[in-house]
């Protein structure tokens, strides 16, 4: 451990001692990290690596990516991996022995951002060392990161160059300016004891500035107009008013659609699809029934306007896809600096209306008992389900990661036989009847159909270099006031839908999140989510909401988390495979000696 210190030619590897040694002619202090924000922060590791100047020399962008997910260990540049300690002095925090007169690039996780930070030394053991310096890459908007010091001071952003005093830094936050815009966002922050009386800097980000430092963000007013009874097609040149010369919107377009359209997406599945950088939905923007529809984006904001794909009267037939776009490092952006939208993302704060066709047979119980290596099993017979359709099989047992996917194979509807096309991993308990009547409740194995006609899902093919797969995407409800103080109030009715690969690694970034949203009223119900690397449904602060008859399969930590909220109605949800946070996904039959995690969890 500690391995970034071998940087420095005075420091060595010790098997003896099992750490590293270094003669006299270097100092090593302590750096310590605590007093953050988000709380999602909490149990996740830091890594620091060596990155003088020197390093870094030669090297192309490509080059430095390699390196910064990585390190360099044949050379001894080592990636040090810092866990989190809830041990006191202080409270929640990461501790660096770090050799002094280095620059280190330091990160949490594979580039998860603060909003608040402490850095603190113990200065009076510092005594003239050399400076440290640290580069640290962020992605959220940042319209300025404030430094506020223990003796009272704020220190000004890009001071670097004139003052070299703990907590000089260095902000560059836009990346069309830097030499290097593969790499994103950085800030540069030193660390050294010249002021005997300061101990610490506190770093807090801010999305939006405001005026006075009230935190809005000014995103543009929106006129308030009453939306046309005609209606405009997508396809044609015409609807969009020049807002693209004499085209339709095509890659990389910031779409908007104005407050007094009624704009019918119409595009066909099979023709060219735009990959959007972000759409914007003020008036109303309709997916028309007549055929399969697909639509692209990195962020899709309903800011004050109306979505609609099916309606409750008219579920939508056909089959259509919202594919959310990006890595975990780009297209991040702003609507209040209180509530971090983050990337990827479909954010509601009007209304969205999202009606599939329902499933027939959506659930199933297991008749049979299902074995480990098993491919055949048993469920309900004359159901709907076909070959290609996708189905979970809970756990009965105490481990919930015990549950198995299955791509059916073949279903015969006359015996309930389903085969799958790969072997059972799990022990699964299955009976003919239920067993309500011997046990209070029916113990046999739930039967999930993962299949909707109308889906939301995150692109698998956008890789950010550090996390080195794919970034999940999100759905987040919310009421804000804009810069004008005009109120926006956010609701999600969703039914027969499928939400796949959403929610965000080691983040509280669920796969559909609530936060501050009081004025409206959300209802989902028949739908399925799945198959996300963090939380799947997070209430925070929030109201009116109804969860019913949904199944909520394969989170990490929480599958159903409400917390501050409340005239929740949550009824009849299936909630299966919520795993630890852990380095590595538990083996089938392994279990892990951490557990921190809920089904469903409420708090405060």
């Amino acid at each position: 451990m500690w391995g970034q210190n071998l940087v420095d030619p005075a420091c060595e590897a010790s098997d003896v001692y099992d750490g590293i040694i270094c003669d006299g002619s270097v100092t090593i202090r302590r750096l310590v990290m605590y007093r953050f924000s988000p709380g999602s922060l909490e149990n996740r590791d830091l890594y620091i690596l060596p990155y003088d100047d020197s390093i870094l020399a030669g090297k192309t962008t490509e080059e430095i990516m390699e390196y910064e997910a990585n390190g360099d260990p044949d050379n001894g540049l080592i990636l040090t991996q810092v866990p989190f300690r809830k041990k006191t002095n202080p409270f929640n925090h990461w501790a660096v022995p770090i050799v002094t007169g280095h620059k280190y690039l330091m990160r949490w996780e594979f580039g998860l951002d603060f909003e608040t930070m402490r850095f603190e030394i113990e200065n009076y053991l510092w005594e003239n060392d050399p400076d440290i310096e640290l580069e640290l890459p962020f992605f959220d908007q940042r319209e300025a990161i404030t430094v506020d010091t223990s003796d009272g001071e704020r220190i000004a952003n890009n001071t670097i160059a004139i003052n070299a005093r703990f907590g000089a830094n260095l902000i560059r936050n836009d990346t069309e300016l830097l030499e290097e815009p593969e790499l994103g966002k950085r800030m540069n922050l030193i660390i050294n004891s010249d002021l005997p009386d300061r101990k610490f800097v506190d770093l807090t980000g801010w999305r939006c500035v405001g005026t006075d430092w009230n935190g809005e963000c000014d995103n543009g007013d929106v006129e308030q107009t009453e939306v046309e009874d005609t209606e405009r097609r997508w396809s044609n040149v015409a609807a969009w008013e020049g807002q693209f010369g004499d085209r339709i919107p095509t890659d990389d377009d910031d779409v908007v659609i104005q407050p007094s359209w009624n704009m019918i997406y119409d595009l066909p599945v099979d023709g060219p699809i735009p990959k959007l950088k972000s759409l914007q939905i003020n008036g109303v923007l309709t997916f028309e029934d007549t055929a399969d529809r697909l639509i692209k984006s990195h962020s899709i904001w309903v800011r004050q306007g109306t979505l609609n794909i099916g309606s409750e009267e008219q579920p939508f037939v056909h089959k259509a896809t919202i594919t959310l776009l990006g890595d975990n490092l780009d297209h991040y952006w702003a609507f209040t600096n209180s509530i971090e939208a983050g990337n990827k993302n479909l954010v509601v704060t009007g209304t969205a209306n999202i009606y599939g066709t329902p499933a027939l047979h959506p659930r199933s119980r297991l008749h049979v008992n299902a074995f480990p290596t098993d491919t055949q099993i048993f469920v309900d017979r004359n159901m709907d389900w076909k070959a290609g359709d996708k189905i979970s099989i809970a756990a009965t047992n105490m481990r919930t990661m015990d549950l198995d996917h299955c791509v059916i194979q073949e279903y015969i509807a006359g015996s309930g036989m389903l085969t799958c096309t790969e072997p059972l991993k799990g022990f699964h308990f299955g009976r003919s009847r239920s067993t309500v009547d011997e046990y209070g409740v029916d113990m046999r194995a739930e039967v999930s159909l993962l299949e909707r006609n109308v889906e939301i899902n995150a692109s698998t093919d956008d890789i950010g270099y550090v996390l080195q797969e794919p970034w999940g995407c999100r759905i987040l409800v919310s009421d804000f006031f804009e810069a004008n103080l005009e109120h926006r109030v956010g609701s999600l009715f969703m039914d027969s839908v499928s939400v796949y690969n959403c929610s965000q690694k080691a983040t509280w970034k669920a796969a559909i999140t609530w936060e501050q949203a009081l004025m409206g009223r959300s209802k989902i119900s028949r739908s399925v989510l799945h198959n996300g690397k963090g939380v799947g449904i997070f209430i925070l602060s929030s109201q009116n909401i109804e969860l019913d008859n949904n199944d909520i399969i394969s989170f990490v930590e929480k599958g159903v988390w409400a917390k501050k909220s409340s005239r929740l109605t949550i009824s009849d949800n299936w909630v299966h495979d919520v795993i630890p946070w852990v380095d590595e996904e538990p083996l089938m039959f392994q279990y892990p000696q951490i557990w921190p995690l809920g089904a469903m969890t409420i708090s405060e």
